[in-house]
Protein backbone atom coordinates (compact mmCIF):
# COMPACT_ATOMS: atom_id res chain seq x y z
CA UNK A 1 0.00 0.00 0.00
CA UNK A 2 2.85 2.41 0.57
CA UNK A 3 4.69 1.89 -2.42
CA UNK A 4 1.27 2.53 -4.42
CA UNK A 5 1.02 6.04 -2.42
CA UNK A 6 5.05 7.13 -3.07
CA UNK A 7 3.92 6.32 -6.57
CA UNK A 8 1.12 8.28 -6.71
CA UNK A 9 2.92 10.61 -4.66
CA UNK A 10 5.75 10.88 -7.34
CA UNK A 11 3.68 11.19 -10.51
CA UNK A 12 1.49 14.23 -8.81
CA UNK A 13 4.95 15.75 -7.50
CA UNK A 14 6.13 15.57 -11.31
CA UNK A 15 2.91 17.02 -13.00
CA UNK A 16 3.18 20.16 -10.31
CA UNK A 17 6.43 20.52 -11.19
CA UNK A 18 6.51 20.41 -14.86
CA UNK A 19 3.30 22.50 -14.65
CA UNK A 20 4.85 25.02 -12.64
CA UNK A 21 8.40 25.10 -14.95
CA UNK A 22 6.36 24.46 -18.26
CA UNK A 23 3.17 27.71 -17.70
CA UNK A 24 6.47 30.61 -17.81
CA UNK A 25 6.21 30.67 -21.42
CA UNK A 26 3.25 31.63 -22.95
CA UNK A 27 1.79 29.09 -25.90
CA UNK A 28 2.18 30.65 -28.91
CA UNK A 29 3.78 33.85 -27.82
CA UNK A 30 6.84 35.33 -29.85
CA UNK A 31 10.24 35.14 -28.68
CA UNK A 32 11.88 37.76 -26.82
CA UNK A 33 14.68 40.20 -28.92
CA UNK A 34 16.88 38.49 -26.09
CA UNK A 35 16.44 35.22 -27.59
CA UNK A 36 16.95 36.09 -31.17
CA UNK A 37 20.47 38.18 -30.27
CA UNK A 38 21.76 34.98 -27.99
CA UNK A 39 21.38 32.62 -30.84
CA UNK A 40 22.85 34.48 -33.77
CA UNK A 41 25.78 33.13 -35.45
CA UNK A 42 28.40 33.64 -37.35
CA UNK A 43 27.64 29.90 -39.17
CA UNK A 44 24.34 29.32 -38.88
CA UNK A 45 24.05 26.70 -41.73
CA UNK A 46 24.80 23.84 -39.05
CA UNK A 47 23.40 23.71 -34.96
CA UNK A 48 24.56 21.63 -32.28
CA UNK A 49 21.92 19.17 -30.69
CA UNK A 50 21.10 16.46 -28.02
CA UNK A 51 18.48 14.72 -26.65
CA UNK A 52 16.92 13.41 -23.66
CA UNK A 53 14.22 10.89 -23.30
CA UNK A 54 12.63 9.10 -19.89
CA UNK A 55 12.54 6.02 -19.45
CA UNK A 56 8.91 6.46 -19.07
CA UNK A 57 8.15 7.48 -23.12
CA UNK A 58 6.69 4.80 -25.51
CA UNK A 59 9.45 5.75 -27.98
CA UNK A 60 13.36 5.79 -27.64
CA UNK A 61 16.28 8.32 -28.18
CA UNK A 62 16.99 7.27 -31.42
CA UNK A 63 12.88 8.32 -32.68
CA UNK A 64 14.02 11.75 -31.11
CA UNK A 65 16.94 11.93 -32.98
CA UNK A 66 14.82 11.50 -36.28
CA UNK A 67 12.07 14.29 -35.12
CA UNK A 68 15.04 16.35 -34.78
CA UNK A 69 17.16 15.73 -37.62
CA UNK A 70 14.03 15.52 -39.94
CA UNK A 71 13.39 19.05 -38.69
CA UNK A 72 17.19 20.21 -39.22
CA UNK A 73 16.69 19.15 -42.86
CA UNK A 74 13.93 20.51 -43.88
CA UNK A 75 14.74 23.99 -42.58
CA UNK A 76 18.00 23.40 -44.77
CA UNK A 77 20.44 23.19 -41.27
CA UNK A 78 22.92 20.81 -40.92
CA UNK A 79 22.34 18.80 -37.50
CA UNK A 80 25.71 17.96 -35.56
CA UNK A 81 24.23 15.48 -33.52
CA UNK A 82 25.38 15.65 -29.76
CA UNK A 83 28.48 17.64 -31.20
CA UNK A 84 27.74 20.14 -28.43
CA UNK A 85 30.72 20.32 -26.35
CA UNK A 86 33.19 22.78 -28.35
CA UNK A 87 33.35 25.84 -26.23
CA UNK A 88 30.84 29.11 -27.30
CA UNK A 89 29.12 26.65 -29.57
CA UNK A 90 25.26 27.09 -29.72
CA UNK A 91 22.88 24.26 -29.28
CA UNK A 92 19.66 22.85 -28.93
CA UNK A 93 18.61 20.60 -26.23
CA UNK A 94 15.26 18.69 -26.26
CA UNK A 95 14.09 16.47 -23.55
CA UNK A 96 11.04 14.26 -22.82
CA UNK A 97 9.80 13.23 -19.47
CA UNK A 98 6.64 10.85 -19.59
CA UNK A 99 4.55 9.19 -16.74
CA UNK A 100 2.87 5.84 -17.70
CA UNK A 101 -1.12 6.00 -16.28
CA UNK A 102 -2.14 2.66 -16.25
CA UNK A 103 -4.92 1.54 -18.82
CA UNK A 104 -4.21 5.53 -20.32
CA UNK A 105 -1.81 7.09 -22.47
CA UNK A 106 1.11 8.86 -20.88
CA UNK A 107 1.36 12.37 -19.16
CA UNK A 108 4.51 14.13 -20.94
CA UNK A 109 6.51 17.19 -20.86
CA UNK A 110 8.81 18.01 -23.72
CA UNK A 111 11.09 21.17 -23.75
CA UNK A 112 13.22 22.46 -26.58
CA UNK A 113 15.33 25.10 -25.57
CA UNK A 114 18.48 27.11 -26.62
CA UNK A 115 21.97 27.02 -25.07
CA UNK A 116 25.66 27.82 -25.66
CA UNK A 117 28.55 25.79 -24.30
CA UNK A 118 30.79 28.07 -22.18
CA UNK A 119 33.96 26.30 -20.34
CA UNK A 120 31.99 26.23 -17.19
CA UNK A 121 29.13 25.90 -16.96
CA UNK A 122 26.81 25.63 -19.70
CA UNK A 123 24.45 28.62 -20.22
CA UNK A 124 20.97 27.97 -20.80
CA UNK A 125 18.73 30.47 -22.22
CA UNK A 126 15.76 30.87 -20.29
CA UNK A 127 12.91 30.35 -22.92
CA UNK A 128 11.21 27.21 -23.71
CA UNK A 129 9.44 25.76 -26.35
CA UNK A 130 7.27 23.07 -25.17
CA UNK A 131 4.75 22.25 -22.72
CA UNK A 132 2.43 19.61 -20.99
CA UNK A 133 0.32 17.12 -22.49
CA UNK A 134 -1.26 13.24 -22.46
CA UNK A 135 -1.71 11.18 -25.27
CA UNK A 136 -0.73 8.55 -27.35
CA UNK A 137 2.93 7.48 -28.51
CA UNK A 138 1.49 9.55 -32.42
CA UNK A 139 0.22 12.52 -30.32
CA UNK A 140 3.25 13.03 -28.25
CA UNK A 141 5.55 12.59 -31.11
CA UNK A 142 3.77 15.60 -33.23
CA UNK A 143 3.84 17.77 -30.12
CA UNK A 144 7.22 17.15 -29.95
CA UNK A 145 8.37 17.92 -33.61
CA UNK A 146 5.99 20.70 -33.32
CA UNK A 147 8.28 22.07 -30.34
CA UNK A 148 10.98 21.87 -32.28
CA UNK A 149 9.70 23.50 -35.43
CA UNK A 150 9.23 26.45 -33.02
CA UNK A 151 12.95 26.76 -31.69
CA UNK A 152 13.94 25.98 -35.36
CA UNK A 153 11.37 29.10 -36.85
CA UNK A 154 13.14 31.26 -33.83
CA UNK A 155 16.63 29.80 -34.83
CA UNK A 156 15.99 30.88 -38.56
CA UNK A 157 14.39 34.14 -37.40
CA UNK A 158 17.87 35.24 -35.70
CA UNK A 159 19.94 34.25 -38.29
CA UNK A 160 18.49 34.76 -41.66
CA UNK A 161 17.37 38.21 -41.42
CA UNK A 162 13.68 37.17 -42.15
Amino acid sequence: MRAIRRGILKKACFLFIAMTLLSTNAIGAEPPQWLYDAIKKENPNQLAYFVGIDRGCPFTKETLNQIVEGVFIRSRIKPLKEDVFVSGRIYLHLYVRCVPLKNNNPVFSARAYFGRLMPTPAVVFDYDFGNLGIGPTDYIQQKVKGYVEDAMTAYIKANFNF
